[in-house]
C-alpha cells in the first residue's frame, strides 16, 4: 500500500508529530510512505529574506504542490494535512479528489474558524476524517460520518523519564511555543510576580527577544530559541511545564501538545482548563488545572515545595502519555485507518 502525505512543512509541529515520526512505523507495517512537504527541502536553502516574500512563495508552493499531486498518481491513499495553501480557494483539493478514489484529512486545530467553507469542502469529500481530540470530531461529524480520533503524540523512546530530585534547588518553570501564542504567556505575568518561593522562567520559542520582554526585570528569565536538535534537551531542563490558555473557540481546539510533551519527560504541569488540557490533566493526580491567577499561584507553589506530591505527579503524568499518547500505542489506530479506507 502506498501512501502519499501531503503535509504542512518539514518543521511544521503537525507535520513532525502526526506524521514524520510514524514513517518508520509505517515503513514495519508493509506501507510504503510518499512525503512531501508544502515546499521542497531546497527551499530551505534559500535566503531569509526571499523565503519571506510571499509573492516568490506562493506560486512556489503552488506548483510543488501541484507536481507532487499529478506525479504521485500511483498512490492508493492521499493523506491531505491542514490545507494545501491556506488563503487559497481549495482548487488543489478538487483536483485531489477528481484523481484520488481514497483521501484522509488530518487536522489537529479549529482551522474552520479562519476558512470555514473551504475546511467543509475537503471534510465533506474525504473518505475518513483524522482529529486530534474530541471537540474537533464533534466539528468534523456534521460533515463526514468516518472520523476517528488519533491524538498528537510523542516518541516514548526519545521522550525518556529522569525524576529530578532537586525541584528545591534552583527550579526551573518552562514554558514552550511559537510567538502567535505568546499572547497565552501573557495571563500568567501578574501570578508569578505573585509567587513568594524562587525560580527561573525559561521561553522556549522562535522569538526569544520578543518573549523576554513579556515580563518585567523582576523576574528571572531565560529565554532561549526553539531548536529541533536540542527540543527534547531544553524541555528536560524544565522542573514544571505551563499550559496557560484563553478560553475561546480556537483555543477549545487545541491538543494540548505541550502538556503531552512535557509530561512524557516526567515534568509535572499547571495548565488552564480549556479544551483537551481537561482532558489530559486529572487535576491533582497527573498535573494541577489553574482557572485564576489565586490558582495559578497555589498550584505552582504546590510544586515548587512539596516533594512529595511533585514526585507523585511526575510518574503520573509519564503514565498518561505511555498509554494514551504515545506513537507506540496509537500505530495501530492509524494503521487501521490506511486499511479501513483502502478495504472500501
Amino acid at each position: 500500500m502506498k501512501v502519499l502525505f501531503l503535509t504542512s512543512g518539514r518543521l511544521i509541529p503537525s507535520s513532525r508529530f502526526r506524521v514524520q515520526q510514524y514513517i518508520p512505523y509505517l515503513k514495519d507495517k508493509k506501507i510504503t510512505p510518499i512525503l512531501k512537504n508544502g515546499v521542497p527541502n531546497s527551499y530551505y536553502r534559500l535566503p531569509i529574506p526571499i523565503k519571506g516574500t510571499s509573492i516568490i512563495v506562493f506560486p512556489f508552493k503552488f506548483i510543488n504542490r501541484l507536481i507532487n499531486i499529478l506525479f504521485n498518481i500511483n498512490a492508493d491513499i492521499v493523506f491531505l494535512q491542514k490545507d494545501l495553501i491556506p488563503y487559497f480557494p481549495p482548487v488543489l483539493e478538487w483536483i485531489i479528489f477528481k484523481l484520488y478514489k481514497r483521501v484522509i484529512y488530518d487536522f489537529d486545530d479549529s482551522i474552520y474558524l479562519r476558512f470555514e467553507k473551504k475546511i467543509k469542502f475537503i471534510v465533506k469529500n474525504s473518505s475518513t476524517v483524522i482529529v486530534g481530540n474530541n471537540y474537533l470530531r464533534k466539528w468534523a461529524l456534521q460533515y463526514n460520518k468516518n472520523v476517528i480520533v488519533i491524538p498528537t503524540s510523542v516518541d516514548t523512546n526519545r521522550y525518556t523519564f529522569h525524576f529530578k530530585e532537586n525541584i528545591k534547588k534552583d527550579p526551573i518553570i518552562g514554558w514552550t511555543g511559537t510567538s502567535s501564542n505568546f499572547k497565552y504567556l501573557k495571563i500568567l505575568v501578574n501570578p508569578l510576580e505573585m509567587i513568594k518561593n524562587d525560580f527561573k522562567l525559561k521561553i522556549i520559542s522562535d522569538n526569544p527577544k520578543k518573549a523576554k520582554l513579556l515580563f518585567s526585570k523582576k523576574n528571572n528569565v531565560e529565554s532561549i530559541k526553539w531548536s529541533k536538535e536540542s527540543e527534547i534537551k531544553d524541555l528536560s531542563s524544565i522542573n514544571i511545564g505551563i499550559m496557560p490558555l484563553i478560553d475561546n473557540e480556537w483555543a477549545k481546539g487545541k491538543c494540548g501538545f505541550k502538556l503531552i510533551q512535557y509530561m512524557a519527560l516526567g515534568i509535572p504541569c499547571v495548565a488552564s482548563p480549556v479544551g483537551e488540557n481537561k482532558n489530559i490533566i486529572e487535576d491533582g493526580i497527573n498535573g494541577f488545572l489553574a482557572a485564576d491567577n489565586n490558582e495559578w499561584v497555589e498550584k505552582l507553589q504546590i510544586l515548587l515545595t512539596n516533594l512529595e506530591i511533585y514526585k507523585k505527579i511526575a510518574f503520573n503524568a509519564r503514565r498518561t502519555i505511555k498509554k494514551r499518547y504515545s506513537i507506540q500505542g496509537n500505530i495501530y489506530k492509524l494503521t487501521k485507518c490506511f486499511q479501513d479506507v483502502y478495504e472500501k
